[in-house]
């Protein structure tokens, strides 16, 4: 299977996906959306082995002006383990209404 730079590791090993799956792509996307960058890279060669060892682009360099809970937020979305992440999507909609940003 070929990743794209919104691909969880499931989809990328072509495994059954649920909601988490929907968590990363939600992560993946606000990512991309505040750094104007790819969470995994752009380069196909690599974006599959960076997805899997969770080689992100560092949240904490790109965004400097975001709080400690954005930060958290991100890096569990994009955790390569679905059991990881955030479980359903009412439980990451919480964790959004929470942040710093948002209040």
């Amino acid at each position: 299977l070929t990743a794209s730079v919104f691909s969880s590791p499931e989809a990328v090993l072509g495994e059954p996906m649920d909601v988490r799956s929907d968590v990363w792509g939600v992560g993946a996307t606000l990512f991309r959306a505040l750094t104007d960058r790819a969470p995994y890279g752009n380069d196909p060669k690599k974006l599959t082995q960076r997805i899997m060892t969770a080689d992100r682009e560092d949240s904490k360099t790109l965004l400097r002006n975001v709080s400690p809970e954005l930060h958290s937020l991100l890096k569990r979305c994009l955790e390569p383990n679905p059991d990881q992440r955030y479980q359903h999507m009412r439980d990451l909609r919480e964790a959004i209404a929470e942040l710093p940003e948002i209040a």
